[in-house]
């Protein structure tokens, strides 16, 4: 594996380890946040990989069709992009992100982030 796919593989590691003391520290637009990231990097660690050239879109949907990825991972591209913007600012969200979200929302991100990761980590061996 090239030492730039490596080094987002374990960037979108660290995001997943964040995004889950984010949770526990009841921050829930910032884990949701984390959660996107995990994916984002992960995608563009095998996209790298596959294609020769970095991605250049924060659009997990896009990402994961290009690289063939299965339908339940497009899914959960298609879930977590929003949260790349309506986490972080109000006018995207309609409110303060900080107090939209739940815990439950959180959750779910986390667990469809694990599903990307771990799609990842398999065609990257």
């Amino acid at each position: 594996m090239r030492e730039e796919s490596e080094r987002l593989l374990k960037q979108a590691r660290e995001n997943r380890a964040s995004a889950a003391t984010l949770l526990q520290g009841d921050r829930f637009e910032a884990s949701m946040f984390y959660s996107n990231q995990t994916a984002e990097l992960a995608l563009k660690a095998v996209y790298l990989e596959k294609k020769r050239r970095p991605a250049r879109t924060h659009d997990l949907v896009v990402l994961s069709r290009e690289l063939g990825a299965p339908k339940a991972i497009q899914e959960a591209a298609r879930i977590l992009t929003p949260s790349y913007i309506i986490t972080r600012y109000p006018d995207a969200a309609n409110g303060v992100p900080a107090e939209l979200f739940s815990e439950d929302d959180a959750k779910k991100q986390i667990t469809l982030a694990d599903e990307v990761l771990k799609w990842v980590e398999l065609k990257l061996t």
